[in-house]
């Protein structure tokens, strides 16, 4: 008998976004019963450093420990990992040579997804840390794709880690939907034709009501995952099958 791959999730940066992906993953995957499901491997690793801390200058790399976790799963038969962190990603390459499995890059597929929902994209709006956008990741990726950066002003990034501090505690209600909606209405008056969310707990708190196409980088994470293993995703499936798909009762990030 075929032994199915298994994903393996490094996760704990934070805690529900590792939850928030492994839920877009059992959405997305064409499965009639649970035999059908992609196993996963989930290991919650709230114990890495603070990545911002590392790259303010204030604290341990966290590359030592995540590279850890990735072998870690590895050994307990992974053969494929996802790392739910925008930031964790500058230190890809580091982690990439600790395992000899694949890791898919939340990044690369961030840009991919901006590009399949804004057809044409020449400038994207970005949410993120002010660490992460320093890095600038995302400045360089979307440079390559032909696609200016448009970034909050200082008031709004200062709200929009206000707003990933909150819902990190658990407040992903109206409040911090609206402000999320405040924010990317704000990029899209700047220009922006969609606006990607560069840390993983904003999806928490997205909704429909966007001025704009938003892409959450845990949806593209896992849809990429999804579709490596499984040849579709459950929202191509369900489509094929329906006259109505903006009522399918998937995640509505991309869909």
């Amino acid at each position: 008998m075929t032994q199915e791959p298994v994903i393996g999730i490094i996760g704990g940066m934070g805690p529900e976004a590792a939850v928030y992906l492994l839920a877009h993953i059992l959405r997305l995957t064409p499965a009639r019963e649970d035999s059908e499901h992609i196993r996963c491997l989930l290991d919650n690793n709230v114990t890495i450093p603070s990545r911002v801390r590392a790259l303010e200058g204030s604290g341990p790399s966290p590359a030592p420990a995540i590279s850890e976790t990735a072998s870690r799963l590895e050994a307990c038969g992974a053969a494929l990992l996802l790392m739910p962190c925008h930031i964790a990603h500058y230190y890809y390459d580091q982690i990439q040579a600790a395992v000899s499995i694949p890791i898919l890059n939340i990044l690369d597929l961030t840009v991919e997804g901006a590009q399949r929902l804004a057809p044409g994209l020449t400038r994207v709006g970005l949410l993120a840390t002010a660490a992460t956008v320093r890095t600038g990741l995302y400045a360089r990726r979307f440079a390559r794709a032909g696609a200016d950066l448009i970034l909050p002003d200082d008031p709004d990034q200062r709200r929009t880690l206000d707003l990933i501090k909150a819902i990190k505690t658990g407040e992903t209600g109206p409040a911090s939907r609206a402000c999320l909606r405040s924010l990317t209405a704000r990029l899209a008056e700047g220009g922006a034709q969609a606006v990607a969310l560069g840390c993983t707990e904003l999806g928490l708190a997205a909704d429909s009501g966007q001025a704009v196409p938003l892409v959450d980088g845990l949806f593209e994470l896992a849809r990429a995952a999804v579709l490596r293993l499984r040849g579709r995703t459950r929202e191509e499936d369900l489509r094929s099958r329906t006259k109505h798909p903006e009522l399918l009762p998937l995640p509505h990030m991309g869909i």
